[in-house]
């Protein structure tokens, strides 16, 4: 975790506000109401775009791994999420 914290071009963009809001313990319903920020948001977008268009290289390669973890993480919370939910109904 240091290592990520401490050099944020290593491709791990989105990933320490994604665990730093998840150690808050949010409910439920802020778990699922969790969206990228608009600035990784649009890194995903134009990586999108250049896969369509150009096709990755090896760099483009790992950050798609590293984005495709974080959302990885981000399922598995919002699915812990929903079923709480519904356990609560």
């Amino acid at each position: 975790m240091r290592e990520i914290k401490a050099n944020p071009n290593n491709g791990f963009s989105g990933l320490t506000e994604v665990l730093h809001f998840l150690a808050k313990l949010p409910s439920p319903q802020e778990v699922l109401n969790l969206r990228p920020a608009p600035d990784v948001q649009q890194e995903i977008d134009n990586l999108l775009e250049k896969n369509r268009t150009q096709g990755f290289n090896e760099s483009d390669r790992l950050l798609w791994q590293h984005y495709e973890f974080i959302e990885h993480l981000v399922r598995l919370a919002k699915t812990q999420a929903l079923i709480k939910l519904q356990q609560s109904q």
